[in-house]
C-alpha cells in the first residue's frame, strides 16, 4: 500500500509483469500519464485503487480480464467511452469512477451485468433519467450526485431491496418522494440541491428507514416540521439533520431534543418562526447548528457548544449570546 506518499511520475509497463500481486493501493497520489494495459495481465489482483491522481486517457479495456473485488479510479482526469469489458470483470462489487470528465451522457446499460454492491459516478456529466436496470440490482450504497439527471423519482426505486445509502444531490430531480420509499432501509439520505418538493414528515416516517445522515436542504419541501421528529424511529440514530433552504414553517420542534446523537442540526434560510428550545441547543453531541435567515426571535438560551454568531444572523427579532443583548429584559 502506498497511498499517499506523493508519489509522481507513470506507471511502467513492467508493472503487468508482477503477476503474484493481489492488491494495488496507489490513491492520493501525483501520478500521471496512462494507466497501462498490462494491468489486465495480472490475474490475482482483488483490489485496484488509482483514485486521486492525475492519470489521462480512457480506461484500458484489458481491466475485463480481471477478478476484482474493487475497483476505484475516482479524481483523475480520465476520458470517456467507458469500455464495456468492464462487465467482465469477476467479483466486482465497488465501482468508483467519479469526478474524471468521462461525459458518459447516460448510464451505461452493460452495467447492470455487474452484481455491483456500490456503485459511485459522482460528477462524470451524467443526462437524462434514472435507467430502470437499478430496480433489479444489488446495490447498496448509490451515489449520483453532481450530474445532470432530471425528471420523476421513479417508483420502481422502492424495489431497490439493499439499498441503504443514496446520494442524488446537485441535479435536476423535481417531484414528491414516491410512496414506495417506504420499502427501503435507508441509513443516509441526500438529496440536496434539487427540486423535490411535497411534505417532509414523509421521511420521517419511513418505517424501515434508520437515518444516520439525512440532507434535503436546497429544495421545496413544505412544512411544519413534524413536532413529534425526535420520536420517530428513523430519526433514532440521526446524526446529521439538513433541512436549510426549503419554505419550512411552523417551529423547531421540541422533540429534536431527544435525538441524542445528534451533531449536526442545520435549518437556516426557511421560514420557522418562535424561539429556540433549550433543550435543542444543549443537544450534548451538537457541534454544528445553523437556523439564520429565518424568522425566529427572543433570547437566544444558554448553551456550551461554540456556535458562530453567523448561525444567527438574519433573525431581526433574536437577540442574546453571541448575538447582541436583549434590550427588553
Amino acid at each position: 500500500m502506498m497511498n499517499n506518499n506523493k508519489l509522481t511520475g507513470i506507471l511502467p509497463d513492467s508493472l503487468g509483469n508482477l503477476l503474484k500481486i493481489n492488491k494495488i493501493f496507489l490513491g492520493g497520489n501525483m501520478i500521471t500519464g496512462h494507466i497501462p494495459s498490462s494491468l489486465g495481465r495480472l490475474t490475482t489482483l482483488g483490489n485496484l485503487d488509482l483514485q486521486d491522481n492525475q492519470f489521462i486517457g480512457l480506461v484500458p479495456a484489458s481491466l475485463g480480464n480481471l477478478s476484482l473485488m474493487g475497483l476505484s479510479l475516482s479524481r483523475n482526469k480520465l476520458v470517456g467511452p467507458l469500455p464495456p469489458q468492464i462487465a467482465q470483470i469477476q467479483g466486482l462489487n465497488y465501482l468508483d469512477l467519479s469526478y474524471n470528465p468521462l461525459e458518459l451522457g447516460q448510464i451505461p446499460n452493460w452495467l447492470a451485468k455487474i452484481n455491483l454492491f456500490s456503485l459511485r459516478l459522482v460528477n462524470t456529466r451524467i443526462k437524462g433519467n434514472l435507467p430502470q436496470w437499478l430496480s433489479s440490482s444489488s446495490i447498496g450504497t448509490l451515489d449520483l450526485s453532481c450530474n445532470e439527471l432530471k425528471g420523476t423519482l421513479p417508483t420502481w426505486l422502492g424495489n431497490m431491496s439493499i439499498l441503504w445509502s443514496l446520494n442524488l444531490s446537485n441535479n435536476g430531480f423535481y417531484s414528491t418522494i414516491p410512496n414506495e420509499f417506504k420499502n427501503l432501509s435507508l441509513q443516509s439520505v441526500d438529496l440536496h440541491s434539487n427540486n423535490f418538493s411535497g411534505p417532509l414528515e414523509f421521511l420521517f416516517d419511513l418505517p424501515r428507514a434508520k437515518y444516520y445522515y439525512l440532507d434535503v436542504s436546497g429544495n421545496a419541501f413544505t412544512g411544519p416540521i413534524d413536532k413529534d421528529i425526535g420520536s420517530k424511529l428513523a430519526m433514532e440514530p440521526i446524526t446529521s439533520l439538513i433541512l436549510s433552504n426549503n419554505p419550512l414553517g411552523g417551529r423547531i420542534p421540541e422533540s429534536i431534543g431527544n435525538l441524542t446523537r445528534l451533531q449536526v442540526l442545520e435549518l437556516a434560510e426557511n421560514q420557522i418562526l418562535g424561539t429556540i428550545p433549550k433543550k435543542v441547543l444543549n443537544l450534548e453531541k451538537l457541534e454544528e447548528f445553523d437556523v439564520s435567515r429565518n424568522r425566529l426571535y427572543g433570547e437566544i438560551p444558554p448553551h456550551k457548544a461554540n456556535i458562530p454568531t453567523s448561525s444567527f444572523l438574519g433573525n431581526s427579532d433574536l437577540c442574546g449570546t453571541p448575538l447582541p443583548p436583549c434590550k427588553h429584559l
